[in-house]
């Protein structure tokens, strides 16, 4: 699979804050805290229509009560946002990197990019994707996907290592025409997509 780094369609921002809240309207969202540090992942959506931008937010929160350094990294970016097929549970999946329709970063950079905590401070990672696939020009496919959010680094053989434990996952789906639902609860939205797939 071959990327092209950092397409004009991206767009990036990485911030520390002491505002650490989910911005409203993002309702698919998964947050674990491990070691006095809580990770939160969220997308606005559960179901995306080709078309529609799909914005990924990343939060590293400190909630302890001491000063954390993240310094691991030897690389800049040292964060990722991959969507794979929704068979692949793990971003070192074999054979999931190849059939990944969205994966940043594709190239890395020096010097690496250390980030410190203080008690109640965060650090917010943010990108938007069109759902055009880089050198394909076109959506993906209809279906159930993953996507993946953490602390990342390269390694020689990518698709690289989430660090720190950080890893989230969510599950999404991409359509092409909206499905009609009375509530936007997980359950109802799969059940929906899989009865339509089966009459198809």
């Amino acid at each position: 699979m071959n990327f092209v780094p950092f397409l004009l369609v991206l767009s990036l921002s990485v911030s520390s804050t002491n505002d650490c809240s989910l911005p409203p309207g993002y309702q698919n969202q998964a947050t674990r805290t491990e070691n006095s540090i809580t990770y939160k992942f969220a997308m606005e959506k559960f179901v995306y229509i080709h078309g529609d931008t799909i914005h990924f937010y990343y939060v590293v929160e400190n909630v302890g009560t001491d000063t954390v350094s993240f310094d691991a990294f030897i690389h800049d970016p040292n964060h990722a946002f991959v969507i794979y097929p929704d068979s692949c549970s793990a971003l070192d999946q074999p054979g999931c990197y190849d059939a990944a329709i969205y994966f940043y970063p594709e190239t890395t950079y020096l010097p690496p990019q250390a980030f410190t905590l203080l008690p109640g401070e965060c650090e917010i990672f943010t990108m938007t994707w069109d759902q055009v696939i880089p050198l394909q020009g076109t959506y993906p496919d209809p279906g159930h996907y993953n996507a993946f959010a953490g602390l990342w680094q390269a390694n020689p053989d990518w698709p690289g290592t989430f660090l720190y434990n950080s890893e989230l996952s969510l599950d999404i789906v991409i359509e092409t025409e909206p499905i009609s639902v009375e509530t936007s609860t997980w359950g109802r939205i799969k059940s929906l997509y899989w009865a339509e797939s089966l009459s198809d």
